[in-house]
């Protein structure tokens, strides 16, 4: 099947960031006197106006905006100090001024009144929908609003009482962080998770604070941003799908529609689907928060076609005083209590969860329990995982995973335990161990992996890989030993080109499944792009008798308007005869906002060039006027 989501071009999709026009105006009123004999009317003083040409020593007041920042470290070349509660700084005319948090650079500007963290980076905050998209969507290329965004997550988790809505207080921070490192080079989205050297999951472990790496509250990465476009006083309308309707066999009648619906910071509150026919709703779901955007509660509830209630399933959240989720509890119902099961985690000092644990009662009887355990960085290095299915007080399944690393945290080896039997005492039935070979730059160069069943061993398998000067992976060869004889019973190969702008151009793929040394078949995949760097088409060939004649030819073709896709179609010409044996196109509308209005779906199941499956849905839209930023974050984010 195609879908829009398979295809991945240029995710800047030729949205360019308009920059900011600051107005500025001084107004001045006068007046006079009538006749001669009439005193003049007095006038008031003009307001103070600043020195247009100050003195070059004059010292000013500015302050750091986006939020109130007390503790923050500035620097100019002649002063150095901490901004206050109201975050303000001093510095001379002329000079810069950089921003730090002990050994953590966050950036420089020309001294101004005002400097917020998108002046670090001599750039506008992005102010329309279609701008913010464009950033969203850029999921690949680090930009500086990635930047300015993981600048933000940075302050407002070191925020002492952890809500950047009161003001950020870094009490101590740049004291307590004077030889600290972090990369704020990372996509926005992967900031939190990323582990290693310079990473905030690093910082994290070394000075001990909680930074929430995996509470899956996607709103530690919404409310940092959301508050600093509030604090700048920008307002982003967005559009949110709230309809969505669908015409099965595109016949001009819907049959199926769903309903969505948000609270004014953009969070989802409810949803119905149903069908036209009855024009009963067939199922609904309800979202409740508290004060700091968290979940608390949620319920869903299946409707029979008569109206009655079918099931209803309710789930509510219990976090701990670091806002770390530490309890959820989902009951399920139909008019009696048929099953509850409850999941309580634990977690150490810096939010990594060090414990969960599950517990099903009422119609599914069962007890699971998962451990983790990291290093310094970070990163998990031992993942185990124990289950009594049916709660009788003895384990009935039980497996673990270990990692090791070099001091830069790149993955050496792994190995994975199965017990089926749950008797953890006991040799595994499946042990597999992986050990990888690094190039200078800690990419994989070689992985040898050893399979194990019940302690004796099953089979081998050695990975090598080659890249070019770009780091590029440009060769990969596989030799597998199925049954652990020393001698490999298969081997395969790819091969890679690119072009200079690094998109992949060709791949080749071949195997050598009786090892003779000659190849038994070729699959190919070839790649072309048009002038904006947009993939037009990829063409897969396989040659199943290495005769270098295409057995099976796959096309599949994308089209734009300027940079947005508009259809992709997939044919398949199954014996290579030239002519196309089947076909699926998937075509796109949008609205005046850049928003997908329609995705129409459309099969030809014999080639003859008529769709006898197609399938419409359309899309409906209303404004968030606020909580924008929120949304796309949110909805991004999933």
């Amino acid at each position: 099947m195609i879908d829009s989501n398979t295809h991945n071009s240029d995710k800047k999709n030729g949205f360019s960031v308009a920059p900011l026009i600051l107005l500025a105006g001084l107004a001045a009123s006068c007046g006079g006197g009538g006749g001669s004999a009439a005193e003049p009317t007095p006038q008031p003083n003009p307001a103070p106006q600043p020195d247009p040409d100050p003195e070059p020593t004059q010292e000013m007041t500015g302050s750091f905006i986006g939020a109130r920042v007390e503790g923050l470290r500035y620097t100019t070349p002649t002063t150095t100090g901490l901004t206050n509660a109201d975050s303000e700084f001093v510095y001379l005319v002329g000079e810069t001024v950089s921003f730090s948090i002990g050994g953590i650079a966050l950036g420089s500007a020309d001294g101004a009144t005002k400097i917020s963290p998108f002046d670090l980076f001599d750039m506008q905050a992005p102010e329309t929908e279609m701008e913010l998209r464009a950033e969203f969507e850029n999921f690949d290329d680090i930009t500086n609003f990635d930047r300015v965004a993981n600048i933000v997550m940075l302050l407002a988790t070191l925020d002492r009482d952890g809500d950047p809505r009161n003001g950020i207080n870094l009490t101590g921070w740049d004291e307590t962080l004077s030889d600290a490192h972090l990369d704020f080079a990372a996509p926005l989205f992967y900031f939190r998770e990323a582990s290693g050297p310079g990473t905030l999951s690093a910082l994290a472990n070394r000075y001990q604070f909680n930074y929430h790496p995996r509470s899956f509250q996607m709103v530690h990465i919404a409310l940092p941003l959301a508050n600093l476009y509030r604090e700048l006083k920008i307002t982003v309308p967005v559009q949110a799908r709230t309809e969505r309707r669908k015409d099965h066999g595109n016949d001009g009648s819907y049959d199926t529609w769903m309903q969505t619906d948000f609270d004014d910071y953009g969070r989802r509150i409810k949803m119905q689907r149903g069908d036209y026919e009855d024009g009963a709703i067939d199922e609904e779901r309800n979202w409740q928060y508290d004060e700091r955007h968290y979940v608390i509660s949620s319920d869903k509830t299946e409707y029979e076609s008569d109206g009655s209630v079918e099931e209803t399933l309710t789930s509510s959240y219990k976090y701990d005083e670091q806002d770390n989720r530490i309890q959820i509890l989902r009951t399920s119902t139909n008019g009696i209590l048929e099953s509850e099961y409850t999941v309580t985690r634990e977690y150490d000092d810096v939010g990594n969860p060090l414990a969960e644990e599950e517990v099903g009662e009422g119609i599914a009887n069962y007890w699971t329990k998962r451990t983790y355990s990291y290093n310094d960085l970070g990163q998990i290095e031992s993942r185990e995982y124990v289950s009594d299915h049916n709660a009788d007080g003895k384990l009935d399944y039980a497996d673990s995973r270990n990692y090791s690393r070099d001091e830069t945290g790149n993955l050496l080896s792994e190995a994975y335990k199965r017990h089926s039997d749950g008797n953890t005492d006991s040799t595994p039935d499946l042990l597999e161990r992986n050990v990888y070979t690094l190039n200078a730059v800690g990419q994989r160069v070689e992985r040898e992996r050893e399979r194990y069943a019940d302690g004796v061993l099953e089979s081998t398998r050695q990975d090598r890989y080659t890249r070019n000067d770009s780091g590029l992976l440009v060769e990969a060869e596989y030799s597998n030993d199925s049954d652990a004889d020393g001698i490999p019973d298969l081997i395969e190969k790819v091969e890679i080109e690119y072009d200079d702008k690094g998109h992949r151009l060709t791949e080749k793929q071949m195997a050598d499944e009786d090892v003779d040394g000659n190849y038994d078949y070729f699959a190919t995949e070839s790649n072309t792009y048009n002038d904006r760097n947009l993939l037009t088409e990829t063409r897969k060939e396989l040659d199943r008798n290495t005769d270098s004649i295409p057995d099976e030819i796959e096309v599949t073709i994308y089209e734009y308007q300027e940079e947005r896709l508009t259809s992709v179609t997939e044919k398949e010409d199954i014996n290579a005869d030239g002519d196309f044996d089947s076909a699926e196109s998937v075509e796109y509308s949008y609205n005046s906002r850049g928003n997908q209005s329609s995705r129409l779906k459309k099969k030809d199941d014999d080639g003859d060039g008529q769709y006898e499956e197609q399938d419409l849905e359309e899309y409906s839209y209303t404004t968030l006027q606020s909580g924008g930023v929120y949304y796309l974050v949110y909805l991004y984010t999933n």
